[in-house]
């Protein structure tokens, strides 16, 4: 069996956790280093398995432990968010006709803005998340892009449905308004009445039809 040497343990802070690295020593030369291991401690008491790093450097031994702690705090807030039952975007979707008008950019803003809340303010994040993750990391790690995905596609599904309230068909301006279909058609034919057709059906903007033909 191998005989393995460790030099004092080095720690830094990283955030909200801590990250450790012991180099590996030369058992036939204890001035040389030969490897490195790391671990990262964070919460109360939280702490990983060291692991053998393919560093040949003290600094770039850290920066792998940096990595996995990044790694670390993601996981949480993904199993964090899992559990939140606040669900924090959920009243934009309830409130997705004040939002019908907004841009694919202003989506993402208003998104955002909510993720900026849950991040500062979340009780479900962890303080030592929030301090170890920048807030773009968090994105990264959060449900965001599928809240973001969500709202622009329930303001796509709105705003077909407004569109689609916008227009009648010459039967259902007859219906509504109690006009003879034909009338309907002729005027669309003529030019009578602003009217497109979507194959061989025309559609005229319901405020146009009341104006015409409301009594």
């Amino acid at each position: 069996m191998k005989t393995i040497l460790y030099a004092d343990e080095i720690a830094r802070e990283f955030g909200g956790m801590t990250l450790i690295v012991r180099p590996e020593l030369d058992p036939d030369d204890e001035k040389t280093v030969t490897g490195y291991e790391y671990c990262v401690t964070w919460g109360d008491g939280k702490e990983t398995n060291w692991i053998d790093s393919r560093a040949d450097t003290e600094d770039a031994a850290f920066g792998e432990a940096q990595d996995w702690a990044i790694e670390i705090a993601s996981c949480e807030i993904e199993e964090a968010l899992e559990d939140d039952s606040s669900e924090p975007y959920a009243w934009m979707i309830e409130n997705i006709d004040d939002f019908v008008d907004y841009t694919d950019a202003l989506v993402e803003d208003l998104v955002k803005q909510q993720a900026q809340v849950s991040y500062d303010f979340g009780s479900s994040v962890p303080d030592w998340v929030r301090e170890t993750l920048s807030f773009e990391q968090f994105l990264e790690a959060s449900d965001y892009k599928y809240a973001l995905k969500a709202v622009r596609e329930y303001r796509d599904e709105r705003r077909a449905e407004q569109q689609l309230a916008e227009v009648v068909t010459p039967s259902e301006v007859s219906d509504e308004l109690g006009i003879k279909e034909d009338t309907v058609r002729d005027a669309c034919q003529n030019g009578w009445i602003t009217a497109r057709k979507s194959g061989k059906t025309w559609l005229i903007r319901r405020r146009d039809a009341e104006k015409r033909w409301k009594k």
